[in-house]
């Protein structure tokens, strides 16, 4: 999985992303996870096992792909990794996954991108 390009990316199913496992997407390189699109990033499972280094990557338009389930299944590691740009643009109704545990681990710069409104 490290081998993938962005342009790759772009053409695979979106479909597909449910299938990939963590231990392939971890290693992912950044322009292949700033490359993910709404769509992909919504079949996605279980985010427990995601990293620091693959949150601080996801663009604007991967995260509009998030969903509560993924959010309160990110580990202390995914959630030290939300930027504010992933806050500002996660889907309102993903906020539903917050957990107090993986909100005291959001750096504090980050928080400038929720919207509460």
């Amino acid at each position: 999985c490290s081998g993938f390009r962005a342009s790759q990316i772009q053409n695979i199913r979106n479909v597909t992303f449910a299938g990939f496992e963590w231990i392939c997407l971890n290693n992912f390189e950044g322009p292949v996870v700033s490359a993910l699109v709404k769509d992909q990033v919504s079949y996605m499972k279980n985010f427990q096992n995601v990293t620091t280094t693959w949150m601080t990557q996801l663009s604007l338009f991967g995260a509009r792909g998030l969903n509560a389930q993924q959010i309160r299944s990110l580990s202390p590691e995914g959630c030290a990794g939300i930027t504010a740009i992933v806050a500002r643009y996660m889907p309102s109704e993903a906020y539903a996954g917050w957990s107090k545990e993986c909100l005291e681990q959001i750096p504090e710069a980050s928080y400038k991108g929720f919207n509460f409104l």
